[in-house]
């Protein structure tokens, strides 16, 4: 079984900790296969959580819906959005930040719902991860990486991008840029205690191998 891991950084009395979670990699199954497989190669515009679901906005004009599980959906935006529990206004504004991504991109600015994706969020690959009673998506992009986990128990749903802060900050995490950051530190002081010395790139980079794989 391979696995995958994640870090989240507590602070506590200005004092950092960093906890390494294992997370086991999951089989799709028909429906999410031929959902991902209609998502590969569209790139996401934007994003938002409500009513413990993740609705994300790809080029092509549809809303990729994401539940705590990991069920998924895929629908024409107007569809979507008319779907919604909301008042006209609210949905007023999700459409008019939905024009204004299909139009700018992510260089739209003055948004009212949405929360611009990172640059290059063209979709490469989607795996599905879980750890008890958690789960996590994890899309790789070609300038980044989005990570969308949720709590079964909880109903938590935090989506976090490569190269930015959390979106929807449920749980007051850090980004996962900042989380790369602190592994590769944490990695570093750990080789450096058992070794002696200051590790090479190479020692850290098979470190991490054979903490994220196993078999």
């Amino acid at each position: 079984m391979r696995l995958y891991s994640s870090l989240a950084i507590e602070e506590s009395n200005g004092v950092r900790r960093i906890e390494v979670t294992e997370w086991a990699i999951q089989e799709t199954t028909t429906h999410q296969d031929h959902v991902i497989a209609h998502v590969i190669g569209a790139t996401v515009l934007g994003y938002f959580v409500r009513d413990e679901t993740a609705y994300l906005l790809l080029d092509i004009g549809f809303i990729w819906r994401t539940y705590l599980d990991g069920e998924m959906g895929l629908l024409p935006h107007p569809v979507a959005i008319g779907e919604l529990e909301a008042d006209e206004h609210t949905r007023s504004e999700f459409r008019e930040d939905i024009d204004l991504l299909l139009q700018e991109g992510t260089s739209a600015t003055a948004l009212q719902q949405f929360t611009v994706a990172g640059s290059d969020c063209c979709i490469q690959s989607v795996e599905f991860f879980a750890r008890e009673n958690s789960r996590r998506l994890v899309l790789t992009c070609e300038g980044g990486s989005i990570a969308l986990e949720s709590s079964l128990e909880t109903g938590e749903l935090t989506i976090m991008s490569s190269d930015k802060d959390p979106v929807d900050d449920v749980r007051d995490e850090e980004g996962l840029g900042e989380a790369i950051r602190a592994e590769q530190e944490f990695v570093r002081q750990r080789l450096r205690a058992e070794l002696g010395r200051e590790p090479t790139a190479e020692e850290m980079n098979e470190w991490l191998r054979e903490q994220t794989e196993g078999y």
